[in-house]
């Protein structure tokens, strides 16, 4: 993978999450479903429902600087974060 490839791939993990945030922002019950999840692929579904292209290697590449209230490792540690992305395929999206 050239660098042009992994800035186009960082690009578009910041533009998705980013949407997805704003959204889970405006709308309170999309929040609850997000802080709710038990997994991942819960999370890439909530965002695929409304239209937000979201993968969990995405998601997990990006975690550790998502604290916002809605996500479901709020005032968690990095290692309860990191479980909560075991088990999960590195390759696995959310289509």
């Amino acid at each position: 993978m050239d660098k042009s490839t992994q800035q186009d791939e960082t690009n578009q993990t910041i533009e998705s999450v980013y949407a997805f945030s704003k959204v889970l922002r405006r709308t309170p019950e999309l929040a609850k479903q997000v802080h709710a999840a038990s997994n991942p692929q819960e999370i890439v579904e909530i965002a695929k429902s409304i239209g937000i292209d979201l993968s969990i290697p995405m998601l997990r590449r990006v975690s550790g600087q998502l604290s916002a209230p809605y996500w479901p490792w709020d005032n968690q540690t990095s290692e309860l974060r990191r479980k909560f992305f075991e088990g999960v395929a590195d390759g696995g999206r959310g289509t």
